[in-house]
């Protein structure tokens, strides 16, 4: 049992030493990025599935032939070899993104075609809509001009957050990115924002939905999101987000291109502004630069943002989640999740 112990540690630490190397080959430029090698190295990891594998095997065997006098070994081979099992349950996830990295094309940030809501999703969907804001909007909502709670179809809503993460990643580091849906209702798409953004926030007028929202947050435990009951013309902490949008908040054009005029006031540069069907009242707004349908950048204009959105381009579609974000330890996946979770560094 101490061979295949030995046997098992070394080869993990041959995977981590060739995974450094293949961290380090993708963490430049996709403009010079050295494709042969990234795919080399990615083939001397793959060779070493097998023998992981096999390892674990006979180390479970080997611990239950074991007697009572090898306890601790048995104890720390049994901890090992635990570890061992989830980092090889990571394998098609690397086998997947690895490639991705050896030579990106550039992939548009919006596809040309809205993707379909699949129909069981479409369904579940609407099932917890329904679930977390049961009610009717409220006088006082009706009196502002406010349109009641209507949601947005999934796979669009997805594409467009793909998109913010994206350009966010493209430019720095997201881990702490705060997303804020204005007019959440009940805040159903604040929590499918979380697959994407560390803080998901809600802001709704109707008192009546935002409770709702908030009951509905807290009965599920979704600690990252917060519904705040408020007013979008009024609001001054836009400022705090990374990642700004809203479907049909308010009905009255007039009063919508005023809501648009202070996010973009507030807004931080590089903010992204998500807007379906209000795209064109957004767009007639100073300070908000477009990089693809229903997609906004705040404060960037010109060559910076055709700059910024080529370089979002080159960013693989579908969140990333870094080393940190398991709940184990991810042994030597720990520098290519890191690596593949950051934007590249200046040339």
């Amino acid at each position: 049992m101490q061979e295949l112990l030995e046997r098992c540690l070394a080869e993990q630490a041959g995977v981590l030493e060739l995974s450094t190397a293949l961290a380090e080959a993708i963490a430049v430029p996709p403009g010079r990025r050295d494709g042969a090698r990234v795919n080399g190295l990615w083939a001397q990891i793959d060779a070493r599935h097998a023998s992981l594998h096999s390892l674990r095997m006979s180390m479970a065997r080997a611990e239950r032939a074991s007697d009572r006098a090898d306890s601790r070994l048995r104890l720390k081979s049994a901890t090992e070899r635990r570890a061992l099992v989830r980092r090889l349950a990571l394998w098609p996830l690397m086998a997947t993104l690895i490639p991705a990295h050896a030579a990106p094309e550039p992939r548009p940030l919006i596809p040309r075609n809205w993707p379909p809501d699949d129909p069981l999703m479409a369904l579940v969907h609407e099932a917890l809509h329904r679930l977390a804001n049961p009610n009717a909007q409220s006088d006082q909502a009706r009196a502002a001009e406010c349109y009641p709670d209507i949601p947005l179809g999934m796979a669009r809503f997805d594409a467009m957050c793909d998109a913010a993460h994206r350009l966010l990643l493209a430019r720095g580091s997201t881990a702490t990115a705060r997303f804020l849906d204005v007019g959440c209702g009940g805040g159903t798409k604040c929590l499918a924002a979380t697959r994407y953004f560390a803080q998901c926030d809600g802001l709704e007028y109707d008192p009546v939905y935002a409770r709702a929202g908030q009951d509905a947050m807290a009965g599920i435990g979704a600690r990252a999101v917060q519904v705040i009951e408020g007013d979008a013309l009024r609001f001054d902490d836009y400022g705090a987000y990374d990642v700004i949008y809203f479907y049909r908040p308010i009905s009255e054009p007039n009063r919508m291109r005023e809501m648009c005029a202070r996010i973009a006031a507030q807004a931080r540069p590089g903010t992204v502004v998500l807007c379906p069907i209000d795209g064109e009242t957004a767009a007639s707004v100073g300070g908000l630069g477009q990089v693809a349908q229903d997609v906004f950048v705040a404060g960037t204009t010109g060559e910076a943002l055709r700059a910024q959105c080529a370089d979002a381009e080159r960013v693989g579609p579908g969140p990333v989640r870094r080393s940190a974000g398991f709940d184990f330890d991810t042994g030597f996946w720990a520098p290519l999740l890191d690596a593949a979770s950051l934007p590249w560094p200046e040339p």
